[in-house]
């Protein structure tokens, strides 16, 4: 019997309150496995997991991510999952889109050494990164996004 249908049987016994059953539906949401398509980023987070590869990856084990490096990765899709990280290497990639890095409100320190980037806005209000690395992303022409980070270094 899943999880879900679980907290739904004692509910109905009478043995959980309405406002358990969200504890259920928040700690079951917790559980869900991760989709993560990229190869690479997949690889990575494996590695830090101790995981096999192919292997479910929760939503808790996610939140206990608080450094990752990858290389040659180009989505980045399923990292928004590791809200805990506050280090992150992306390096050698095909990065172009970094909306799914804009709730990584924990990053203090963010290197994406060659990618293909242009958009800065989604990493513009990460409100502890200090440590930024840009280099060797031709595509970027504007860096006012940045403006009201506090960077240390850039």
């Amino acid at each position: 019997m899943s999880f879900s249908r679980l907290c739904l049987a004692l509910l109905a016994a009478g043995v959980l309150s309405t406002a358990s059953l969200e504890v259920c539906a928040t700690t079951n949401e917790s559980e869900h496995a991760i989709h993560i398509p990229d190869p690479e980023l997949r690889r990575a987070f494996e590695s830090v997991l101790e995981k096999e590869e192919g292997e479910e990856i929760t939503r808790t084990e996610m939140e206990r991510v608080h450094e990752l490096t990858a290389h040659g990765v180009a989505q980045l899709s399923g990292i928004e999952h590791a809200i805990n990280l506050w280090q992150l290497e992306l390096l050698y990639g095909r990065i172009s889109d970094l909306d799914p890095l804009s709730g990584l409100v924990s990053l203090v320190s963010l290197n994406l050494y060659d990618n293909h980037i242009s958009d800065l806005t989604p990493i513009s209000s990460l409100p502890l990164l200090r440590d930024l690395i840009l280099d060797k992303n031709p595509h970027i022409t504007d860096y006012t996004a940045l403006a009201n980070l506090r960077l240390e270094s850039l």
